[in-house]
């Protein structure tokens, strides 16, 4: 299936997939590592990659964003991206450092999104949910892509996403930023 926003056209990888929702994991989902530690509380842990054609060739790489606590109010959050033997990219956020967050729905699609800035850099994590399912990272300088890359399924992830109200922020990590530009991007 391919969504058809009104302004774009999203990546059909993306949103490929069946009714599903967050809450949902699958048996195979539940041996993912996570890069989150002792006494932090894991929001994503997912296998990252590439799509070649039909199939997903995974990296080798784990994207885990990680809390202090399961529930807001958050007082930190943490993005990790690397393998359980080594973390290549850390970024923590905390009332003074704070994640952008953004929640768009375009039907039948809601893309929940966790960004950060590094520098110049922006970090894009957006979940796919309703009729699409998957997890995006794109990595931009300026309006440049610098790398995208994905876990297409709950097979190679698990969210708990739903946690955070992009609505009402309740968390002092979270700043909201309209992030559609890079949301809606092929």
């Amino acid at each position: 299936m391919i969504v058809r926003p009104i302004t774009k056209v999203i990546s059909a990888a993306f949103v490929a997939g069946t009714l599903c929702t967050s809450v949902q994991l699958t048996a195979q989902a539940a041996d993912i590592p996570s890069l989150c530690q002792a006494g932090e509380s894991a929001l994503l842990d997912a296998r990252m990659g590439k799509r070649a054609g039909e199939d997903f060739k995974p990296n080798g790489k784990i994207l885990s964003i990680c809390t202090d606590k399961p529930k807001e109010p958050f007082g930190q959050i943490v993005y990790r991206y690397g393998s359980p033997e080594k973390v290549e990219l850390e970024q923590i956020g905390d009332s003074a450092h704070k994640f952008f967050v953004h929640y768009l729905f375009d039907k039948p699609v809601g893309f929940s999104t966790v960004a950060f800035m590094r520098g110049k850099i922006g970090y894009y994590v957006t979940e796919a949910t309703g009729m699409g399912q998957g997890i995006r990272l794109v990595v931009m300088d300026g309006k440049k892509k610098l790398a995208e890359l994905e876990s297409p399924d709950n097979d190679h992830y698990q969210s708990m996403l739903f946690n955070i109200e992009f609505e009402k922020l309740k968390s002092p990590v979270f700043q909201k930023k309209d992030l559609s530009s890079v949301i809606l991007m092929n």
